[in-house]
């Protein structure tokens, strides 16, 4: 078993609540829009039950995080733990960390780049399962017409990190 610590931070509307779980093996999750600690507290327990050891575990991505929604293009470099992806999304989330900050890119762009050009709706199904949302950018993924597209914690946190970047 993998240990697990983990760490609970508060950043700015609409980002909300956020929780940091960190492994062995490097950044395991990223939570943002989180309306409150305790349903931060609630989320880690079922998910992780009795494998998360220690809180204050995260402590220097969350500073990093802290950064980056103060308008910093500070780098969110950071070794991870992908145990919970399959071998596509890996492909897929190693070409989403290529996309630089204030820039975007179509589902279907990703889907090229990592060889498989008619995957466009795996990549927004492996995009969904991002457990580690800014550090693997998901929010930089925009339809091919311009449109949003999705974003599993919500549309106006999606928004939000655009305008942050300088994107729209």
């Amino acid at each position: 078993m993998k240990k697990l610590k983990y760490s609970i931070h508060r950043f700015v509307k609409p980002i909300g609540f956020c929780y940091v779980v960190v492994s062995d093996c490097g950044l395991r999750e990223i939570a943002i829009g989180i309306s409150s600690k305790s349903e931060c507290v609630s989320n880690i327990r079922k998910k992780y039950g009795s494998r998360v050891l220690s809180h204050n575990g995260g402590t220097s991505i969350a500073d990093k995080l802290r950064r980056y929604f103060g308008g910093e293009t500070a780098s969110l470099d950071y070794g991870l733990d992908l145990s919970w992806s399959t071998e596509f999304e890996k492909d897929v989330y190693a070409v989403l960390r290529e996309v630089p900050y204030g820039k975007t890119v179509g589902y279907g762009d990703i889907a090229t780049a990592i060889g498989k050009p008619l995957a466009f709706r795996a990549v927004g199904n492996a995009l969904g399962r991002n457990e580690l949302p800014i550090v693997i950018p998901c929010h930089r993924v925009v339809n091919s017409n311009g449109a949003l597209g999705g974003f599993s914690a919500g549309l106006h946190i999606k928004r939000f990190l655009l305008k942050l970047e300088g994107c729209i």
